[in-house]
């Protein structure tokens, strides 16, 4: 789940009502709700995805309890931004993922529900060997908290990389590549550049195309080493 910080807070979906193809569209959530989808345009590190719980980031456990004033709550969704990603694990245990430039932070939460309301925690260390590094990551939490969210630093690169991923994606769902191109690029720009004598961003989309194909045949490898 990715929370979203661009809209009024409701816990309703409204219809997506921009224009374009009726099968494409989907919930847009509000401020303060949460996305269940992945938008194509974000980096793996920001995607609202995660494969594995165990994330091989610092990691803190901690006690969460209903703040009996949340203007003064040790953790406030309201108003800690760089809490992008928050995963849902079995026992009514949520883990928050908090990503700033610099530094990465995960605190595991049991208790009352950080989603429905502020708390505050107390935390523990799972033993004595890891009391050295529980407090170091302790003594840093604090800066990260109220850090600014982490940006992904774009490049020509990348976004040739995003690009071939949603061409990828997009074909194997069925979408045109006018379609691919509007998220890509926008819904104006791509109605815009589709309609005029140049070929320049149609042929970006095959190309990505290709190149997602190749990414998927094995071509992601080379990208690690």
């Amino acid at each position: 789940m990715r929370r979203n910080f661009h809209q009024s807070r409701s816990d309703d979906y409204q219809p997506d009502s921009s224009s374009g193809p009726k099968t494409n569209r989907r919930p847009r959530p509000r401020i303060g709700s949460y996305a269940f989808f992945v938008d194509p345009s974000l980096s793996a590190l920001d995607a609202p995805v995660a494969w594995v719980t165990d994330t091989g980031i610092a990691t803190l456990s901690a006690i969460a309890t209903r703040a009996a004033v949340a203007s003064s709550a040790d953790l406030n969704l309201s108003t800690l931004t760089c809490i992008r990603h928050i995963v849902f694990e079995r026992g009514d245990v949520e883990r928050l993922l908090i990503h700033t430039t610099d530094a990465a932070i995960a605190v595991i939460l049991r208790g009352d529900r950080i989603i429905k309301t502020p708390v505050d925690v107390v935390f523990h260390i799972d033993g004595l060997a890891r009391a050295h590094s529980a407090g170091a990551v302790l003594m840093a939490l604090p800066r990260v908290l109220t850090g600014p969210p982490r940006q992904a630093v774009k490049s020509v690169r990348r976004n040739l990389l995003r690009n071939a991923l949603i061409a990828l994606d997009g074909r194997r769902a069925g979408a045109s590549y006018r379609e691919m191109a509007a998220v890509a690029f926008g819904r104006t720009k791509t109605a815009v550049a589709w309609t005029s004598p140049s070929r320049a961003m149609k042929d970006q989309m095959f190309r990505a195309h290709d190149r997602g194909i190749e990414l998927a045949g094995g071509g992601h490898i080379r990208l690690l080493g």
